[in-house]
C-alpha cells in the first residue's frame, strides 16, 4: 500500500510540475532561488506534519529536476524515468549516490511509470548538500546557481 501511495505523490509531483496552474495557493513555483536557500528549503520540509508534502527542485531555466519526499527513516530523493532524458540521466544518478554511500531502488509506480530512488541520511545541511551535488552532476547546476522549488506541505518560514 505504501509503495502506491508513493507512486501516487510521485505521479502528483510530476504532474504538478508539469500541469499545475502557476500562481495557484495549493502549488507554489519559487522561481530563481540561490542553491544556498536549500537546507531552509530541505529544513522546512522536514518540519512540514502534512502527510503528502515533498519539493520538487529543479535547474533554473531548464525542466530538468529532483523529487525529494521526506519518510520516517529519513529523506528520499527521487528522479523520474519517465522522458528520455531523465532515462539518460539513470548512470550518473546511480554514480552520484554511490559517490554519497546511497543505494538506489528501481521502483514501478502503478501507473507503469520507473523511477530511481534514494534514501538520504542525516540532517536537512547535509540532504541539501546531497541534493545540490546530484542538481550539479545530473543537469551541470554550476557554482552557486539558481533553481526553482515546487512544494506542497512545507513547514512556514522562520523569521
Amino acid at each position: 500500500m505504501s509503495r502506491m501511495l508513493g507512486g501516487l505523490t510521485r505521479l502528483g509531483a510530476i504532474l504538478t510540475t508539469v500541469f499545475a496552474p502557476r500562481g495557484s495557493d495549493r502549488w507554489r513555483r519559487l522561481e530563481g532561488q540561490p542553491v544556498e536557500a536549500l537546507p531552509a528549503f530541505v529544513a522546512r520540509l522536514i518540519a512540514g506534519d502534512s502527510p503528502g508534502r515533498f519539493m520538487v527542485v529543479g535547474i533554473k531555466g531548464s525542466d530538468d529536476f529532483l523529487n525529494l519526499e521526506p519518510r520516517p527513516e529519513g529523506l528520499r530523493l527521487v528522479m523520474p524515468m519517465v522522458t528520455e532524458r531523465q532515462r539518460c540521466q539513470r548512470e550518473a544518478f546511480e554514480q552520484a549516490a554511490a559517490f554519497h554511500g546511497m543505494i538506489v531502488e528501481e521502483v514501478f509506480a502503478d501507473h507503469g511509470n520507473l523511477f530511481r530512488e534514494a534514501e538520504i541520511d542525516g540532517g536537512a545541511a547535509r540532504a541539501a548538500h546531497v541534493l545540490k551535488d546530484f542538481l550539479s552532476g545530473l543537469f551541470d547546476l554550476r557554482g552557486a546557481g539558481t533553481v526553482w522549488i515546487e512544494a506542497e506541505g512545507l513547514a512556514p518560514a522562520q523569521g
